[in-house]
């Protein structure tokens, strides 16, 4: 009986490991690709970049995070629009998370570009006197 049970759960193990495989970066048709020289961050930085590049305000943010409630309430309190993207519910809110460590230094949210620029945190956003983020957003919306 325990053999059995043994062979079904190797069967089993069979039939999952190569669809866990195939959703895996650096792997094609279940076979990992030795000359494969794409990142699997290369689509985190394109969708971070194109992210921030469409968007004149961009706040990466956790719904959670009363930091990030803080900054978006002060943008919607001065009448900017801006394109928030939620880690926590994004499928690769971890990888975006890491990358945008990368690129800014700032491991915390939220995390704040105009114009393509980064801002930086809530504290840096409302340092900002209204009329210099009011024109960043103007600059960044021409």
């Amino acid at each position: 009986f325990f053999s059995m049970r043994l062979l079904l759960v190797a069967l089993g193990l069979l039939c999952v490991l190569p669809i866990v495989l195939a959703d895996t970066p650096g792997y094609r048709d279940g076979v990992k690709q030795k000359n494969d020289q794409r990142s699997g961050n290369d689509d985190v930085f394109f969708f971070i970049e194109e992210t921030i590049r469409n968007n004149p305000v961009t706040v990466f943010s956790k719904s959670y995070c009363p930091y990030c409630k803080r900054a978006k309430a002060h943008l919607t309190a001065q009448n900017i629009e801006f394109f928030a993207v939620e880690m926590d519910v994004e499928k690769n809110g971890r990888d975006i998370q890491s990358a945008l460590k990368d690129k800014t230094g700032q491991r915390t949210v939220p995390n704040i570009f105009i114009g393509g620029k980064h801002v930086g945190g809530f504290d840096a956003l409302s340092s900002l006197p209204v009329n210099t983020l009011k024109e960043m957003v103007e600059n960044a919306s021409a």
